[in-house]
């Protein structure tokens, strides 16, 4: 599957919930990235989460900076569409 990270903004404001809508991979690339994020593998924590939580806080619990991580995101998102 082809996916154009071009037609798709990701900033500290976007939607995690967003981002998987378009890219479903990214919530295991969330998983991989961080233990802190294991508890997005349940269904319904990351249902809850998907719709509140921004780059800005996904990068404050992480502990990546949010630049560092919308690259790191938007990196693998290239990744998958080679």
């Amino acid at each position: 599957m082809s996916y154009d990270i071009k037609e798709f903004d990701i900033n500290e404001g976007t939607l995690i919930g967003d981002i998987a809508k378009r890219y479903p991979f990214i919530r295991e690339f969330l998983i991989e990235l961080s233990p802190k994020f294991a508890k997005l593998k349940n269904p319904i924590v990351f249902k809850a989460m998907s719709s509140k939580a921004t780059i800005a806080l996904v990068s404050e619990k992480s502990g990546f900076e949010v630049e560092d991580l919308i690259n790191k995101i938007k990196n693998h998102i290239k990744e998958k569409s080679l």
